[in-house]
């Protein structure tokens, strides 16, 4: 993370940003934060499905910024909607899916 810190800020002083290099970044941003909280998915006492949605939701919001870039401002509300509509689609799948993976009495 320092490395990554260390790399943007010389890029920006240097005049060397580009936009290939801002989506770069955000996704080696997004790859390492991925693999730095599933294995907390794997904890016994922790819900592995709450683990792995709020990974799969930090993925989309690192990807939003990304490509909510080249397209502002419309491509930020249509951004949000897609969102709004995958948190929704995965409450429902939670829901549908907890009766199959419950204990039967």
């Amino acid at each position: 993370m320092t490395l990554n810190a260390i790399d943007g800020m010389f890029a920006r002083e240097s005049g060397m940003k580009s936009s290939l290099g801002s989506t770069l970044n955000e996704l080696g941003d997004v790859v390492s934060d991925a693999a730095l909280y599933l294995p907390f998915a794997l904890i016994p006492d922790l819900p592995s499905v709450g683990i792995v949605a709020i990974v799969l939701l930090a993925t989309i919001s690192g990807f939003a910024g990304v490509f909510g870039m080249p397209f502002e401002p419309r491509g930020d509300i249509a951004i949000a909607v897609a969102c709004l509509l995958l948190v929704i689609t995965i409450i429902n799948r939670a829901q549908k899916a907890l009766p199959e993976i419950s204990p039967k009495p």
